[in-house]
């Protein structure tokens, strides 16, 4: 007689989306609750430094729009380089941070995920 192969139940979780109705989170994720906390802790810790580096950038880009493309006295083309530099970075920073603390997948385009795409773990309480 075979011995069936093992199901691995977060990725079929996943899947299919079924919702683990009355288990713990130790069933669910394989985390202890210390270890939930110390993953939501770490996405919250990341979210506020994502949001935080929204804001040079917006900042730039409302006071080039405003200036008419000049700004601090520099001409077109080096205020082109400045942007182009300073978006640069930020996409830069956005790759490297935002990533799921538990996996270190990156978390994609949405604003405030609940739970990682690639794993499946809750990043909110």
């Amino acid at each position: 007689m075979a011995l069936a192969t093992p199901v691995n139940h977060r990725s079929f979780n996943q899947q299919t989306k079924v919702v683990d109705m009355g288990r713990t989170d130790v069933q669910r994720t394989g985390y202890e609750p210390t270890q939930l906390a110390r993953v939501q802790t770490e996405y919250a810790i990341r979210r506020r430094r994502q949001a935080i580096s929204t804001i040079p950038v917006g900042a730039l880009g409302l006071a080039v729009t405003i200036s008419g493309g000049g700004l601090f006295g520099l001409g077109g083309s080096a205020v082109l380089v400045v942007v182009g530099a300073v978006v640069l970075s930020f996409f830069g920073f956005s790759v490297s941070n935002w990533r799921c603390p538990a996996c270190d997948r990156y978390l994609g385009q949405r604003l405030n995920p609940s739970e990682c795409p690639s794993c499946g773990q809750a990043l909110r309480k």
